[in-house]
């Protein structure tokens, strides 16, 4: 089934309220104030959403979104009051924090009602952070189960071409502000886009993906003003003996 596109859904919503407005539709509600006071709270609201629905579980990430689009939606419609002078950017750094310092794998599927597998401390599972810093690394290992990636203000850089083997659906969480992640996959897997959000920020996935592939990686998570770089290893075949 194709995924939903949230960014085109965004694009439509804005439109309906330009030519709601256009209309003179929104006046009542508006009172004189710019349209614009609806469409980019509106728009935080719905990428905070589709976070949520692509990764199909409650993300961190996703609640805060929706909570800062909905207050600024509130504020701006003068239905409840401003926060006192001084008093926001602390509670958005404080937020911010928490995203980071709460590791992304500690959370629960929409429906499931089951806590999602944890393997922190076992062989396979990889856990990068990078803060004010960078991390440099080539892993190996029997089997590679996941990784939990935060990269703030630094840069993270691992090859995990070294591992022999990949669980058949092994997840990515990422989250990436203000920074860079590259990431070289394990031989004979192919990358999947799975619950990522990209706020003017980016991912690309590089090189030929493996033709029939025996594992996946999920690649979900929050990029910021930064950037998330995917290579398959190149496979290099010997020479057949004359």
């Amino acid at each position: 089934m194709k995924k939903f596109n949230w960014l085109g859904f965004v694009i439509i919503v804005a439109g309906v309220l330009l030519l709601l407005n256009a209309m003179h539709v929104l006046d009542g509600i508006l009172a004189g104030m710019s349209i614009w006071v609806l469409i980019w709270p509106s728009a935080i609201i719905v990428i905070g959403i589709g976070n949520m629905a692509g990764a199909k579980r409650v993300t961190l990430w996703g609640i805060l979104l929706s909570l800062a689009g909905l207050y600024f939606l509130l504020v701006n419609l003068k239905l409840i009051a401003k926060l006192p002078e001084g008093v926001l950017f602390p509670v958005i750094v404080i937020a911010v924090g928490l995203a980071i310092f709460i590791p992304g794998r500690l959370v629960r599927h929409i429906g499931s009602g089951a806590r999602a597998e944890t393997d922190t401390n076992g062989e396979g599972f990889v856990n990068s952070t990078a803060v004010f810093g960078g991390d440099e690394r080539r892993l190996s290992g029997n089997v590679f189960k996941g990784a939990n990636i935060t990269c703030a203000f630094g840069g993270v850089e691992l090859d995990l071409s070294g591992f022999s083997s990949c669980l058949p659906r092994a997840e990515i969480d990422l989250t990436c502000t203000f920074g860079g992640v590259e990431l070289t996959l394990p031989p004979n897997t192919r990358a999947e886009h799975g619950g990522m959000t990209c706020l003017f920020g980016g991912m690309d996935i590089r090189g030929p993906q493996p033709q029939n592939a025996e594992s996946v990686i999920v690649l979900n998570g929050f990029i910021a003003f930064g950037g998330l770089d995917v290579k398959h290893p190149v496979v290099v075949r010997e020479a057949k003996a004359e």
